[in-house]
């Protein structure tokens, strides 16, 4: 394997089926030029007006169930909490253990 001479080279290039379509030298916008066309743009459009400020319409207050709720008792109280919930997780883990252990 040798290094290509200048004339292999060109030879190759031109034989490439890719050529015509990289082979075209094309200037496009940079983004900076966008920026600033839409910049000038703006600058030259009047500025949108201020929307005021409408206070929120208040909803219907609701009439469905006017009786105050129930207190929970102190069981509900208790399962409910947090320590409650973790003598639930321990519970249920020895059960599952227990299970687990007679079909072994």
């Amino acid at each position: 394997m040798d290094v290509l001479t200048d004339a292999e080279l060109d030879g190759l290039v031109e034989a490439s089926t890719l050529i015509l379509k990289y082979n075209r030298a094309v200037d496009r916008e940079s983004a900076y030029e966008i920026l600033n066309a839409r910049l000038e743009m703006a600058a030259r459009r009047e500025p949108a007006p201020i929307p005021r400020y409408e206070a929120p319409k208040t909803p219907a207050p609701r009439t469905t169930n006017t009786q105050p709720k129930a207190e929970k008792s102190w069981f509900e109280k208790a399962i409910n909490s947090s320590a409650g919930k973790q003598v639930q997780r321990s519970v249920v883990r020895t059960l599952f253990g227990v299970i687990q252990k007679m079909f072994k």
